[in-house]
């Protein structure tokens, strides 16, 4: 074995061993439970799946009942259905618990570090590559993601993969195979199915592949990958649809007209007498209200924009846009990809400008950041025809210039890991486990459903917007043994019109244990109502 290939091995068995210990050292600082209330949400419908009940929720909604009556063997209507079937296969190995949880993120990330090492190596060259990997390894932001337990890493895996595709087909000579449409149409669909916003690839992607096409097989090549993507997608789409009873794609359409003036915040999930029967058509009533959200989501996006990576690596990706136009080097990708980014965030601005779904894009950002980095780096070495250093020194000097930009990136993380503290639980989780142990509650109504089902493996329900809206539900049949009421009540905003619920909270001594149909529980904020009798008025 030759020095030089012996020291290529040291080096990537250096970087894969330090990798994994750096990931290992996150994991044991900042993981203690899961403190994201989505991640809650996905764990109890996977914790379904892998016991065997389906694609089911126990954690249910007053706009979800609206839509689609029943409590038992829920059918899940909102959530799309890759990331819970990988959680679900973890919990069958590892058991349904929040280090599972959170392991199934991080796995994601190492499969999405181990992608970027690829595309930068053989795409652009071997520091973009190893660098590439080492922007991932202390960007706070993806960190976050990757103990949070949500499916951003997922995404940044799968996007990653469909980065990595696309220039692999474009540098192809055989760019009209039939497998190339057909694996980029699957990697579209299982991106759909994980989460739904990120239908908004689709468009960015056929403009590539229609640019780049050879011109007799360019619409063919992009319909195919449609094609693809439909008969992936369809299934779920046809299933939800025969559930409800009509067209449907998610129960996730009505944050549509969410967080406006005319439906706040989320009222409108704990809405269940006066539910629209179109989010598009409520949409195009209340124009101005939709055009002043779409605004601030827009204002939202501004601001975290530069900051999907790290503040100091984002300009050498928005000036490698303006490069790659001036030097006709993946012209094309570079900008198809600015397209995804903006096409997904305006359509988070129609929804929910969730800034995280956006982090699934900053791995593939840190590679072609790296890559102009690099190459500004290599036209300073060679400045000086007469002057041009060894290929054995340029490397050195390269990999001192980049471990010095590096030091410069690392100062989040150091504070992140160090100095920041780890999130905490959620506060009414010991008493959501003790509730676990008590069998005659089946339906718990309560402020915090997600964690009261995922930690107390209760059937639940989000409060209805009053107490007389309580009444409603269970004059349609829907029954209670137990109205759960956290101490986080008192702190939604007045704009989440839940005043009954926190004066009932507040002065529960008085009004509501003094009820002769309502008896005290030994769960502190608790009612406890007999099955069939009517909720309580304040």
């Amino acid at each position: 074995m030759s020095i030089t290939l012996f020291d290529y091995l040291l080096r990537r068995a250096l970087l894969v061993f330090g990798t994994f210990i750096l990931v290992m050292v996150v994991f044991v600082a900042k993981f203690e439970h899961l403190t994201d209330v989505n991640a809650a949400d996905y764990a109890q419908i996977a914790r379904n799946l892998a016991e065997g009940k389906g694609f089911t929720t126990s954690a249910l909604t007053p706009l979800r009942l609206a839509i689609k009556p029943g409590v038992e063997n829920a059918p899940e209507l909102g959530r799309g259905p890759v990331y819970i079937a990988c959680l679900a296969g973890a919990m069958k190995l590892f058991g349904a618990t929040d280090k599972t949880v959170i392991l199934g993120s991080i796995f994601f990330y190492l499969l999405t570090l181990v992608v970027v090492y690829l595309v930068g190596r053989f795409f652009f060259s071997d520091p973009v590559g190893i660098f590439g990997v080492v922007i991932c390894l202390i960007s706070v932001p993806l960190l976050e993601q990757m103990v949070s337990g949500l499916e951003i890493t997922l995404l940044a895996f799968l996007i990653t993969s469909l980065c990595g595709l696309l220039l692999w087909w474009g540098r192809s000579e055989k760019q009209t195979a039939w497998h190339w449409p057909v694996v980029i149409g699957l990697l579209l669909g299982l991106l759909y199915l994980t989460r739904y916003e990120t239908l908004a690839l689709l468009p960015a992607v056929i403009v590539y592949l229609v640019l780049l096409a050879p011109r007799p097989s360019r619409w063919k090549l992009a319909g195919l990958s449609v094609l693809v993507f439909v008969i992936v997608v369809a299934p779920w789409i046809i299933r939800s649809s025969l559930i409800v009873g009509k067209p449907f794609i998610s129960l996730m359409s009505y944050e549509m007209i969410m967080g406006t003036d005319f439906s706040p915040r989320q009222v409108l999930y704990r809405e269940f007498s006066t539910v629209p029967p179109s989010p598009l058509l409520e949409a195009m009533r209340n124009g101005p209200d939709m055009l002043k959200k779409f605004i601030q989501g827009m204002n939202t996006f501004y601001a975290a924009l530069p900051n999907v990576v790290n503040l100091y690596v984002m300009p050498f990706f928005l000036a490698g846009l303006m490069l790659a136009w001036a030097r006709k080097r993946y012209v094309v990708f570079h900008w198809c990809l600015a397209l995804a980014i903006v096409l997904t965030a305006l359509v988070l601005c129609l929804y929910v400008p969730v800034t995280n779904l956006i982090l699934a894009f900053g791995p593939i950002v840190a590679i072609i950041a790296v890559s102009w980095f690099v190459e500004l780096i290599d036209q300073y070495l060679q400045r000086d025809a007469e002057r041009t250093p060894s290929p054995s020194v340029m490397d050195r000097k390269r990999f001192f210039i980049l471990l010095g930009w590096m030091l410069v990136l690392a100062y989040p993380f150091l504070n992140y890991l160090f100095v920041m503290p780890a999130a905490r639980q959620h506060p009414a989780v010991p008493i959501l486990k003790a509730l676990a142990e008590e069998k005659q509650y089946k339906v718990v109504a309560t402020d915090i459903p997600w964690w009261a089902t995922w930690y107390a493996n209760q059937t639940t329900i989000f409060l209805p917007n009053s107490i007389a809206e309580l009444g409603q539900m269970q004059k349609a049949g829907i029954k209670l043994d137990l109205v759960y009421l956290s101490p986080q009540l008192l702190r939604f905003p007045r704009e989440e019109r839940m005043e009954d619920w926190q004066r009932a909270l507040v002065t529960r001594q008085k009004a509501i244990l003094n009820l002769k149909r309502v008896e005290k529980t030994r769960f502190p904020g608790s009612l406890y109502i007999p099955p069939g009798v009517p909720a309580p008025s304040i």
